[in-house]
């Protein structure tokens, strides 16, 4: 048993022998070290910007400069949330986050080998897009939403939900675009042919369930959107649908979209309204919505917290029941909330300003034919809040149109250009309002690509029909369809 024991450790022995001098069997390479220079360790830049960063590669075995033996990854994180943003070997884009500080990682690998080498830098991202001019555009047929950031050195943002990372692409033609109070908060909605969409005033981020068919309180089904949103300054906010109806909403009388303004007392169904309602911008709840029935060709009025439109008082001027068809409505501060509408004759290039207030009052000041130059070529209007003139453009031409002598007065000429929207904006914000008789004029170039044709400027409007005065001009946006400003 001894010498059975005795050659069974011998035999143990020589097998640990035999594995250590294996050991010495095994060929070493050295590997290829990849170091990575260049990247600094902090980078701040502003929401929207681009980040260029040219890393400096060294490899310890590698000197072809063979750039596609190796991948190339850029990712960030924050929190739990890895966002990939490229695989080049450079980074010239823009960075595509929201603002805050993101953790970003750069990282090289050898395909043949799986070696990987990795650096570590921090993004800080400003906060922008505070406030400034937001431009609803057609960019190809394609809704796209630009902005002119003012703050400081002002700088022309294209496609603004991009760049704000909003997590939501535009679809369909532009309708509107909404930067107002909302059921008492602070909302931005942007409205196309296809949906209207509520994002986030402040990081314009957007979330699952913001399309307006939720907001109402009926069901509407896919497709339903605004052609146009407004708001008066005592919270009402007011949206002209594509079903052709008007729905306000007003969170301090419970009062949510959901009924239909223009149904007529004792009628059932909704009449066919033109795409204009006017209503005093700063005026008491008691003062009626104007609205005008495009089949019976008439205005009629609508108080806010009644059920239904109703007849307007006989004029002493016109008649209410006009018989002409609606070319254009608006509410000016003129006057203390005159409201201006073009009429013309059907079938015949006859024009005509019909002027009243409706306050708790309806009063007429005013019903004349226009004699202006390009008139009948008319496609956008505007009026001066501070003297009355009815602006209008017609193709590259904007005129002044002098209510008391009515007359016209060509004012600028941009030639091949078109001018696609003009207005006096209605700020609401006590550090803006002096800006409210800033005359804001939107203008296309057709010789540009549709991406950065647009052009924004204002101008002082002085009296005596005086000359036009520029005051600022942003140029580089997409071909403007509307506009509105965010405060």
């Amino acid at each position: 048993m001894r010498t059975y024991f005795f050659i069974l450790i011998l035999v143990s022995l020589a097998g640990l022998s035999a594995c250590y001098k294996d050991e010495g069997n095994y060929d070493y390479h050295e590997l290829n070290k990849i170091t990575i220079t260049g990247i600094a360790d902090n980078y701040s830049i502003q929401q929207g910007d681009s980040l260029r960063i040219f890393p400096t590669l060294e490899f310890s075995l590698d000197q072809s400069g063979d750039t596609a033996k190796y991948k190339y990854e850029w990712a960030a994180l924050s929190g739990n949330t890895r966002r990939l943003l490229d695989t080049t070997l450079n980074y010239n884009k823009r960075f595509p986050l929201s603002s805050g500080t993101w953790d970003v990682y750069y990282t090289v690998t050898e395909k043949s080998t799986g070696l990987i080498s990795r650096k570590h830098f921090k993004v800080a991202i400003i906060r922008s897009f505070v406030s400034g001019w937001l431009a609803l555009c057609d960019v190809n047929g394609v809704a796209r939403l630009d902005m002119v950031w003012v703050k400081d050195t002002p700088r022309v943002v294209n496609d603004l939900l991009a760049a704000a990372s909003a997590g939501y692409t535009l679809t369909g033609k532009p309708n509107d675009v909404y930067a107002n109070t909302y059921l008492g908060a602070a909302s931005l909605f942007v409205a196309t042919s296809t949906t209207t969409e509520r994002f986030d005033p402040s990081s314009y981020v957007w979330r699952k369930g913001f399309d307006i068919r939720n907001e109402m309180l009926t069901d509407e089904p896919v497709g339903f959107t605004a052609q146009q949103m407004y708001m008066r300054t005592s919270g009402y906010t007011f949206m002209q649908a594509n079903d052709g109806n008007l729905y306000y909403c007003h969170a301090q009388s419970g009062i949510y979209f959901g009924l239909a303004a223009n149904v007529m007392s004792g009628e059932a169904f909704p009449f066919k309204m033109a795409p204009w309602f006017a209503l005093v911008p700063d005026g008491a709840t008691a003062y009626p919505m104007i609205l005008y029935d495009e089949t019976k060709r008439k205005f009629v009025r609508f108080t806010l917290g009644g059920a239904n439109a109703a007849e307007m008082p006989t004029g002493t001027l016109f008649n209410f029941t006009t018989g002409k068809d609606l070319v254009y409505m608006e509410s000016s501060r003129y006057n203390t909330g005159s409201i201006y509408a073009v009429l013309k004759d059907p079938g015949a290039a006859n024009y005509y300003l019909a002027r009243f207030v409706a306050t708790r009052t309806i009063t007429q000041n005013q019903f004349t034919p226009i004699a202006g130059a390009d008139i009948e070529h008319a496609t956008t209007f505007a009026v001066s809040p501070r003297y009355g003139y009815l602006f209008y453009a017609a193709g590259g031409k904007l005129h002044e149109y002098d209510i008391f002598s009515n007359t016209s007065k060509l004012m600028l000429d941009f030639g091949t250009k078109k001018i696609n929207h003009i207005r006096f904006h209605n700020y609401v914000a006590g550090t803006n309002t002096a800006l409210r008789e800033d005359l804001v004029v939107c203008v296309n170039d057709p010789g540009l690509p549709d991406e950065t044709s647009g052009t924004i400027s204002t101008y002082t409007v002085p009296g005596a029909n005086g000359e036009l005065v520029l005051k600022n001009s942003y140029s580089g946006l997409g071909k403007i369809k509307t506009i509105t400003y965010k405060e």
